[in-house]
């Protein structure tokens, strides 16, 4: 099916640049029936839609499908219908702004002033210096 869907979109881009508009019209209709998630197809669906609802239609399709889409961005704007800038992903790695990293810089100032390091443990042994690339000999112990 997504082959066939492929198909009909290269028959409709080539109608549709040939300024054949009801021919693409219908082969690139057939092709998002066949593939609804086809971002390409539902561009050159607009670019010969028969009028501005239409047009509008499936530009806010497309956007359903990549809200980051710039065509479908500016093509909207062109039609006079307002676009909001998409959500950032908020599921990454959280990032702190200057201006906060800035104002906790006082208190993180503080904790550290006031840390104090627990004391190292008692391992019952003591490292020794390797001499001249001869292996260590006889390690010292505590």
């Amino acid at each position: 099916m997504a082959d066939q869907a492929q198909e009909l979109l290269k028959r409709g881009i080539v109608a549709a640049q040939a300024k054949r508009d009801e021919e693409a019209r219908q082969l690139l209709q057939q092709a998002v029936r066949l593939d609804t998630q086809n971002e390409t197809a539902w561009l050159w669906l607009s670019s010969v839609a028969r009028d501005t609802q239409e047009r509008i239609f499936c530009l806010r399709q497309l956007l359903g499908i990549n809200p980051n889409n710039e065509m479908a961005i500016k093509g909207l704007r062109a039609l006079g219908v307002p676009v909001e800038k998409p959500q950032e992903d908020t599921s990454g790695v959280p990032y702190a702004s200057e201006q906060s990293l800035k104002a906790a810089q006082p208190a993180l100032d503080a904790i550290l002033h006031a840390y104090e390091a627990p004391p190292e443990p008692e391992l019952g042994f003591t490292w020794a210096s390797k001499t001249r690339g001869a292996p260590a000999s006889g390690a010292a112990s505590t």
